[in-house]
């Protein structure tokens, strides 16, 4: 409820236009598949990519976060779960894909469960479109929340 409450005024955030980006080097660590990521700061956005990562089944062994006013950029050193680097083309692109969903404003845990598949990992959604604030019910039914982010 504190997240939804701190929100930035929309007209703060509409005077800045900055494109999300997501690079993902498997060159520049020798042990780490490095993602950089770049785009607008929001409140929680750094809680949402963290958890796009866990999501993902990524580990994180080291992270870089900076701001530079409204923008972000933030590093990621990741590894598979067994402690590899993520070679894959293929899961780039779902990395990119659910960094990039970070940004829209949803969670990694809606689009990899679902509505219902969701109900057991506890994802968020509320009543605006957002996915902050408010939770999945015990049965799965995600009631205003969930139809108001998917539409």
């Amino acid at each position: 409820e504190a997240l939804a409450q701190a929100r930035k005024p929309e007209y703060r955030s509409q005077a800045f236009s900055v494109e999300p980006r997501v690079i993902i080097d498997n060159t520049s660590s020798n042990k780490h598949t490095v993602v950089e990521i770049n785009g607008l700061d929001r409140v929680g956005l750094l809680h949402h990519l963290t958890d796009a990562l866990f999501q993902l089944n990524l580990n994180i062994a080291s992270a870089h976060i900076t701001t530079f006013g409204e923008k972000v950029i933030d590093v990621f050193y990741v590894t598979d779960l067994t402690g590899a680097k993520i070679e894959n083309e293929q899961r780039h692109r779902r990395i990119e894909h659910y960094i990039n969903q970070c940004f829209a404003g949803i969670s990694a845990a809606i689009l990899i469960y679902g509505p219902t598949g969701g109900a057991a990992r506890s994802a968020k959604g509320c009543r605006d479109g957002t996915q902050i604030g408010c939770r999945v019910t015990r049965d799965g039914d995600w009631g205003d929340a969930w139809r108001s982010s998917a539409q």
